[in-house]
């Protein structure tokens, strides 16, 4: 089945509808019997998404209910895209490789939320649940003090400054590599893949963590924010990571000197949230979304990632491609 095709079918349609009328017994009557016509065929339609789908329209709540047939939606979509790509993607040669780091290759909760709640009890603000800090790892900090905490421009510079006092001495090996990268590298280095990190996390820092696992050692670029919160949109820093590549010639074609780094298949940007699927998109690259991170739920999907892997192996496995 298309994907245009699954999207507009008429359950699919009908269920849209009466989400929107807020006609709950329709919705769970057209539900159903979607739920029914895929047990039938041994194909599982929602997994997950089902079950949130479904506490919405018990809960009556419209917008939830909009939101999780959204994800429902992009799901089946990457099943069926996933599918179609399986002959095309036998023949991609992924060869330059940007990766993020906070929740792609180490998972850094501890550091930066404890960094983030020492530099929120600075300014009066105590937060005990480490959890309600998560949405920190990823984006700028700067920006999250501002959306987060409605902290003013100058005031978010302060608590950057803050956080820093602890991030520097002990926030900064509050972390882990997930398990399985180490062994994922070697085998893209070996393989002939060029390796590069693409972080908002600044640059001084980003070595030092690379260092600390004994990964730095595989990526040919390693680009970073400033300290100064110059080049922290994820977007300026793929620009940097792919403008430092072609000056090395490692994005060059050798007969003819042509940046192939912006080739279709060739360049890829893998992370854990939205921002890193946005910034490989504003350069036209591939974008692969790992769900192992701290996007939330359906947001890689909603950005658009031309891939999702749930798993170091499976990212190991397309990458190989």
């Amino acid at each position: 089945m298309e994907i245009v095709d699954f999207c507009k079918s008429p359950d699919f349609m009908k269920l849209g509808q009466a989400i929107h009328h807020k006609n709950w017994r329709a919705a769970f009557s057209v539900l159903q019997r979607m739920q029914r016509q895929y047990e039938e065929t041994g194909e599982e339609l929602f997994g997950r998404g089902f079950i949130n789908l479904r506490q919405c329209l018990l809960r009556k709540d419209q917008q939830a209910a909009k939101n999780a047939l959204a994800v429902v939606i992009a799901r089946r979509t990457r099943i069926l895209n996933g599918q179609k790509q399986e002959d095309k993607g036998k023949s991609m040669k992924y060869k330059y490789l940007l990766f993020d780091l906070d929740g792609t290759l180490t998972d850094p909760k501890e550091g930066i939320t404890t960094s983030v709640q020492y530099a929120l009890r600075s300014f009066g603000v105590d937060e005990p649940d480490l959890d309600k800090l998560t949405p920190f790892i990823g984006p700028p900090l700067r920006e999250s003090f501002m959306r987060f905490y409605g902290f003013g421009e100058e005031q978010a510079g302060e608590a950057v400054e803050k956080y820093r006092e602890w991030f520097r001495p002990k926030g900064i090996f509050q972390n882990s590599i997930y398990p399985g990268i180490k062994e994922m590298l070697e085998m893209l280095e070996k393989s002939g893949k060029v390796l590069a990190v693409a972080s908002s996390k600044p640059q001084v820092f980003v070595e030092q963590v690379l260092q600390h696992f004994d990964i730095y050692r595989y990526f040919r670029v390693i680009v970073g924010s400033e300290l100064d919160g110059r080049r922290d949109a994820k977007e300026e820093v793929v620009a940097e990571a792919l403008r430092q590549l072609e000056e090395a010639g490692w994005g060059k074609k050798e007969e003819s000197g042509e940046t192939c780094c912006g080739e279709e298949g060739a360049a890829v940007m893998i992370g854990d949230r939205k921002f890193d699927v946005a910034g490989g998109k504003e350069h036209g690259l591939v974008t692969v979304g790992v769900t192992f991170g701290y996007a939330e739920e359906g947001e890689l999907e909603a950005a658009g990632a031309d891939f999702l892997v749930d798993t170091v192996e499976e990212l190991g496995r397309l990458l190989m491609q």
